[in-house]
């Protein structure tokens, strides 16, 4: 089980109140755990215990124009694909990539989700090699 927690970017901390809190601290897969999940996680370690859940939540301050540069140029990305894949007018993909505007944090959700994807796939495909 210890296993599977960190492959899944859970951490467990018993709080000085008696209670347990768990969380999903960083995506390490594309599974992002809901509360009753975390909840029942906690249960199967610390039966009893009072379970206190903390759901990822991402932190969008890394996104800039700059760190979507680099990773379009890790994954050989370019700005067609960008309009194709995730729908963005070309005009607003070309503002994005000169910094002219300021992104939401939709906007740097979605470009996180987006280069996550290919991350996974990476990652998925270097085991790939180790095990053959």
């Amino acid at each position: 089980m210890d296993r599977q927690r960190a492959y899944l970017g859970i951490e467990i901390e018993e709080m000085e109140d008696g209670r347990v809190r768990v969380s999903q601290k960083e995506l390490k897969t594309a599974r992002i755990l809901n509360q009753k999940e975390l909840v029942s996680i906690g249960k199967q370690h610390f039966p009893g215990k009072k379970i206190v859940p903390s759901v990822f939540s991402l932190n969008t301050d890394p996104i800039t124009p700059e760190w979507i540069t680099e990773k379009m140029q890790h994954y050989n990305i370019k700005p067609k694909d960008l309009i194709k894949q995730l729908g963005i007018e070309r005009s607003v993909v070309k503002k994005i990539m000169r910094g002219e505007i300021s992104l939401s944090k939709q906007t740097k959700a979605a470009f996180y989700f987006y280069f996550r994807n290919f991350e996974l796939m990476e990652d998925f495909e270097d085991f790939m090699n180790v095990a053959e």
